[in-house]
């Protein structure tokens, strides 16, 4: 390992780093409004075959696992989220 401020090469190293830069989140709510109709219209099997496993992970998703995401994508508050954001 290089001694620190060095390369690799040996050749001195200078830290520089970048000021922040102001920014506002935005969302396309189009593309949120299309996402949460796709979530509703997505029909969950009743069974995988992880379902059987060990491990809930062991042969794929859990399905449990699953639904609860697709139930919490749902119902989340994208708007809310942009505000928290842009405080």
């Amino acid at each position: 390992m290089p001694p620190r401020g060095e390369s690799l090469l040996g050749a001195r190293t200078q830290r520089r780093t970048m000021p922040p830069i102001s920014f506002t989140p935005a969302f396309n709510r189009d593309r949120i409004t299309q996402l949460q109709q796709l979530l509703n219209l997505t029909k969950l099997p009743s069974d995988t075959l992880s379902s059987d496993s060990h491990s809930p992970f062991e042969l794929g998703v859990d399905l449990d696992w699953l639904d609860d995401a697709k139930r919490r994508l749902e119902d989340y508050d994208v708007g809310a989220l942009e505000e928290r954001l842009n405080q």
